[in-house]
């Protein structure tokens, strides 16, 4: 999705939406499933909706990739069931998740 000054406004807003909607799902679903299966449904559902893109959207402001890393740390708490305020910087690796920040450099180098 591009608006008419090609800052992918409309599509990051998009996908914030959408990862609003998925982590509701997550959160219910940490009652029932461990850690494992969760990171699994990270990358089940929301990671497809990060990487979709990823060379264009890079292109970004700023301002927009850190609503995408802000949804990503909230999903990341709701797995390790912490609170809202607790860090989570340093979890990333742990599960073998990369920061969207540093997913778009990385992408960029390899396209």
């Amino acid at each position: 999705m591009l608006d008419d000054h090609c800052n992918f406004h409309f599509h990051i807003d998009n996908i914030v939406r959408i990862m609003a909607v998925l982590l509701m799902m997550i959160r219910y679903l940490t009652k029932f499933l461990d850690g494992k299966s969760m990171i699994t449904l990270y990358h089940t559902f929301i990671y497809p909706y990060l990487i979709y893109g990823v060379e264009f959207c890079c292109h970004a402001p700023d301002y927009l990739i850190s609503k995408l890393l802000v949804c990503q740390k909230n999903l990341l708490r709701t797995i390790l069931k912490r609170s809202p305020n607790s860090l989570v910087s340093h979890r990333f690796s742990e599960f073998q998740i990369m920061p969207i920040s540093v997913f778009f450099k990385f992408r960029v180098i390899i396209f």
